[in-house]
């Protein structure tokens, strides 16, 4: 297969531990979202609106990238002033951002204290010409870390070790071991260029192709999007 991702553990026998290995985005959706309907009530499924659950944005989201569980218990100081860091076993490594590298820089209005980096024991390896992103777990409303966003070319780089924004006025934050930790997505690195235009000088065949698509979505009462995916601009 060209486009498999490796996720190789550096802890032998971490790739055992189920709870623990890193999976797919949609088994570890939010409860909350797991419990939202898909209609509202006395609603029928060809009426438009509804809950959050029958927005395609969501859905796609939730069936993109690889979720990171935390691979180990551990507490962080979050004083901005003692850096401290206490794992489960000394096989678990944290290391810090000192404020001037990044904090001190940030507005007042952000809720953040001080910057881990965690020692991922996770290594990632893509094909040639594909990186991923790093991004926190967005839609899980964690009110105590964040881990920041940036991309890695892990056809080069294969660590991937997650800077840790710690939030709020505990001065100790815990994170289990399980807990969905960062998400990974990958993606082709590929240029391109962007223009805007109006759409009355939109070439013929895109605009052809445009208005397609939106009388497919006004002849369905459901599921226009998922059907029109395969009719891509």
């Amino acid at each position: 297969m060209k486009n498999k991702i490796s996720i190789v553990s550096s802890i032998d026998g971490l790739e055992l531990v189920e709870e623990l290995k890193p999976r797919p985005a949609f088994e570890v959706m939010p409860e909350w979202y797991k419990k939202v309907p898909r209609l509202f009530e006395g609603q029928k499924s060809f009426m438009p609106g509804g809950p959050v659950k029958r927005c395609p944005s969501f859905k796609d989201w939730f069936n993109s990238g690889i979720v990171f569980p935390m691979w180990c218990d551990v507490q962080l100081a979050n004083d901005g002033v003692n850096w401290e860091w206490l794992t489960s076993s000394d096989k678990f490594i944290w290391e810090i951002h000192d404020n001037k590298q990044f904090i001190d820089f940030l507005p007042n209005n952000v809720d953040g204290n001080v910057v881990y980096k965690a020692g991922n024991p996770w290594k990632i390896v893509t094909p040639k010409g594909w990186s991923v992103m790093q991004l926190p777990m967005f839609y899980h409303f964690n009110n105590d870390f964040e881990v920041l966003p940036g991309i890695i070319d892990t056809d080069v780089h294969h660590e991937v070790n997650p800077q840790v924004l710690l939030k709020g006025n505990k001065d100790i934050i815990y994170i289990k071991s399980g807990t969905p930790f960062f998400q990974l997505i990958p993606f082709k690195r590929e240029s391109f260029v962007s223009e805007i235009i109006n759409e009355i000088n939109l070439p013929k065949k895109l605009a052809e192709k445009m208005k397609e698509r939106n009388v497919r979505v006004l002849t369905s009462f459901t599921k226009s999007y998922k059907k029109n995916k395969k009719y891509g601009v």
